[in-house]
């Protein structure tokens, strides 16, 4: 199943360099978590994706420095009694223009979330094909799983979320 913003989203900050747009009503619900995106920043570079985003500080090289960058932030809230396990680094981010990114930063966020927790997060990856004007939608996976508290594994839980992102 496919989630989908159905509004239009505000574009919140829009230069010559890079567009970054404040996602509402993207997100998932099963189980006791919610995955959220947040936001979405799309850079000419990483070195101005960096200005905005202390985790593309981080991880500047000269190998990305040149490449088009796309900042997802997104939530995820554990409403369980139990802790989750989550993955976004799992399944690859494709764009409208189908390329498929090349994710190169997700560790800015636990795995594992505790009980009653929530915990923000970053994915950062680049695109070699796809201009900033170009990026009008992405379409990003990520795997959510845990165990219900117990040590029966038949009742395991495990979800491949897909979330449509449109960049309007």
């Amino acid at each position: 199943m496919w989630c989908s913003d159905t509004r239009e989203d505000k574009v919140k900050s829009n230069s010559t360099k890079y567009k970054i747009y404040e996602i509402k009503d993207v997100e998932f619900y099963d189980e006791g978590i919610t995955q959220a995106i947040e936001e979405v920043g799309v850079f000419n570079n990483m070195t101005d994706a960096s200005k905005k985003y202390k985790i593309c500080e981080d991880i500047l090289n000269n190998e990305n420095k040149d490449k088009v960058t796309v900042v997802v932030k997104f939530k995820i809230e554990n409403n369980n009694d139990f802790t989750i396990t989550n993955y976004t680094s799992v399944r690859p981010f494709v764009t409208n223009t189908e390329e498929v990114g090349d994710l190169i930063e997700d560790n800015t966020y636990d795995v594992n979330i505790d009980a009653k927790q929530s915990n923000e997060g970053y994915a950062v990856f680049n695109l070699v094909k796809t201009t900033v004007d170009e990026l009008k939608s992405l379409k990003m996976w990520w795997i959510v799983g845990h165990n219900n508290g117990t040590d029966n594994y038949d009742d395991d839980y495990c979800n491949d979320n897909k979330f449509n992102i449109e960049l309007k």
